[in-house]
């Protein structure tokens, strides 16, 4: 059954697995080093909200664009954007960069619906979706996990 899938589908169970990776790389850090910035405990909780905040209102929009634009260019820009943030990030030097880069992730972390839909696009039968919806979450976990 792997063999049958596109080689897109790959791709983005791929990016799917680091990008948890990624996350779960920073998210455990993230209270320290705000307080090392000179933030406190509500800069620290508005750090992790502001992210999900973002990721929710953004979401829908970036199914809009990616009808526009096409799925593959806004899932290659939020990769890229994702690992410009990550960079940002490692680099603020205060916690309103902190914050920024953030918001930032939001935006960038917003391209889920469009995953979904291309999933969905490139599977071909029930079967296959089903086998790929189901490696799609054992990716995210395994990057969380690694």
């Amino acid at each position: 059954c792997l063999a049958m899938v596109q080689l897109g589908v790959y791709a983005i169970l791929t990016y799917e697995m680091l990008n948890a990776m990624a996350n779960m790389i920073v998210l455990p850090i993230l209270p320290f080093y705000v307080l090392e910035l000179g933030g406190n405990a509500m800069v620290v909780s508005s750090m992790a909200s502001t992210c999900n905040l973002v990721h929710m209102i953004c979401a829908p929009i970036a199914g809009v664009l990616s009808d526009r634009m096409g799925s593959k260019r806004l899932l290659l820009l939020g990769a890229l954007g994702q690992g410009a943030v990550n960079v940002l990030m490692s680099f603020a030097v205060s916690v309103p960069m902190l914050l920024t880069a953030r918001t930032l992730q939001g935006i960038f972390l917003s391209t889920n619906p469009v995953e979904m839909s291309y999933i969905m696009t490139a599977a071909k039968g029930e079967k296959e979706l089903s086998f790929v919806l189901s490696l799609q979450r054992i990716m995210g976990s395994a990057g969380a996990l690694l």
